[in-house]
């Protein structure tokens, strides 16, 4: 299973699907949970929904989600002498633009068409050039034209999606390093929590959702909260390991030592954030102890999640952010260890078994 999950994370890593263009990653996702729900659909703003049916469908149900797409940008000009100026999806760390190449997808979505983003000649660079990093607004983005005409002739368009150009390798064993393993560590661990929930047969429904739009509005799930009316909704997302030195001290989660679970994350603007579930919080403690798997703590501001949202639908599910460790988020690489993704998978399928109908949805457990 180790090696399947391995498999599936390069396949979701190597599919460009900047947020609102996760077309191509969509019927991936869907074609996978394929093999082990009842029913899958892929919804009209596009999130992929797959179906677990419980012994009891009279219980509410449960959702657990993980987001397909990724930081990106979007052509936002067309020079005459054919360079593209670009806008942001998300929040992408531009100053590692210099030197990469990314790839931009033509009108027809037929292919995806690599451009170089354009360096000044280290020959030519004066002290205050190399002392720090340019401005997106200031990149050259070469896509191997001339004109604005030729752009256009290769089918790229003011709108277009621009992401990193895909990559994945390994590191050593268990370490991997690729393009948007945030979200797809958590994806390839939806996919992992299909088949377990497959073999088990959780007591709720549950529909396992590769959701849309977390990049962009982080609203793509209140439409499922709205439709299914869940008891609990368990997002997966990578969460930022705090084991490199640049960020040692500031928050808790390495590499290797286990799923991460979110007690608390927030962010201004748009205040908004989560503040994990006290029962949700205290059965991912439980069945990491049964199961074995491990559970890293984790607390952030800066950053939120598309629980942020679905908590306040409806009549307020309770909600958790439950991830493996990410370095170097929102780059061109990131490294995460396969180990903790397979342990994030088992966590979460173990919860969704033992939420019974004695689980009570208030906060004040």
């Amino acid at each position: 299973m180790f090696q399947e999950i391995s498999t599936i994370l390069e396949d979701l890593c190597l599919t460009p699907a900047p947020s609102g263009f996760e077309m191509e990653i969509g019927r991936k996702v869907a074609d996978y949970l394929q093999t082990s729900c009842q029913h899958v659909e892929i919804d009209h703003v596009g999130n992929v929904i797959g179906k677990i049916s419980g012994r009891n469908n009279s219980l509410r149900p449960i959702i657990i989600n993980a987001h397909m797409d990724r930081v990106g940008f979007i052509v936002s000009s067309i020079g005459e002498d054919g360079f593209l100026k670009l806008c942001v999806i998300g929040t992408p760390n531009e100053k590692v633009l210099p030197g990469l190449t990314l790839s931009v997808r033509n009108k027809e979505k037929s292919r995806w068409i690599e451009a170089v983003v354009g360096t000044k000649c280290a020959h030519l660079s004066t002290p205050e050039d190399a002392s720090k990093a340019p401005k997106l607004e200031n990149c050259m983005i070469d896509i191997g034209a001339d004109s604005a005409k030729e752009v256009r002739a290769m089918g790229v368009e003011v709108g277009s999606p621009v992401v990193y150009t895909p990559s994945f390798s390994r590191l050593s064993k268990t370490r991997v390093c690729g393009t948007a393993i945030d979200n797809c560590g958590s994806v390839a661990a939806l996919i992992d929590c299909a088949r377990l929930l497959s073999e088990t047969q959780p007591e709720r429904d549950v529909y396992l959702v590769g959701n849309v739009w977390e990049e962009y509005n982080q609203r793509a799930t209140t439409f499922l909260v709205r439709r299914y009316n869940p008891l609990a909704v368990i997002n997966m997302d990578m969460l930022l390991a705090g084991d490199t030195p640049d960020v040692r001290g500031q928050f808790e989660g390495s590499l290797g030592k286990g799923p991460m679970v979110s007690c608390y994350n927030f962010a201004c603007p748009p205040f908004a954030g989560t503040i994990a579930h006290d029962g949700l919080l205290q059965l991912a403690e439980d069945t990491s102890q049964k199961l074995g798997t491990g559970m890293q703590r984790y607390v952030c501001v800066g950053g939120l999640g598309d629980n942020a949202y679905a908590g306040l639908e409806i009549d307020g599910p309770a909600v958790i952010e439950i991830g493996s460790p990410v370095r170097y988020a929102h780059s061109s690489r990131e490294v995460a260890d396969l180990e903790d993704i397979s342990r994030q998978a088992r966590l979460v399928a173990g919860m969704a078994t033992r939420i019974g109908p004695a689980f009570r949805q208030g906060r004040f457990v």
